[in-house]
């Protein structure tokens, strides 16, 4: 396993990303170009962004707790990952 410490980019992309998803949910912004709007942040980085918000709990724990294992890159989740989450957890080896 690859060891990060918790307050590296990856733990604050995941925040970020769960955060937007929230404010999205919750009314506070009408969607993702709006939201880009606010942040004067392009929207192709916003979306990857936001698909860290649909990453399965353990899969986030791993992140917060620094062990990330070798086949998550977070770079790549970014940009491709299934929203299932048993798929994300077989994808890469993790168990629930």
């Amino acid at each position: 396993m690859i060891v990060f410490d918790a307050n590296t980019d990856d733990c604050m992309a995941v925040a970020r990303g769960r955060k937007w998803q929230r404010d999205i949910d919750e009314g506070k912004v009408r969607d993702i170009k709006e939201l880009t709007e606010i942040l004067s942040l392009d929207q192709s980085y916003v979306s990857r962004i936001l698909r860290l918000a649909h990453l399965a709990p353990p899969l986030i724990e791993r992140v917060i707790n620094g062990t990330i294992p070798e086949n998550l890159c977070i770079s790549r989740v970014r940009n491709t990952i299934s929203n299932i989450w048993d798929d994300q957890l077989q994808e890469f080896r993790v168990e629930a």
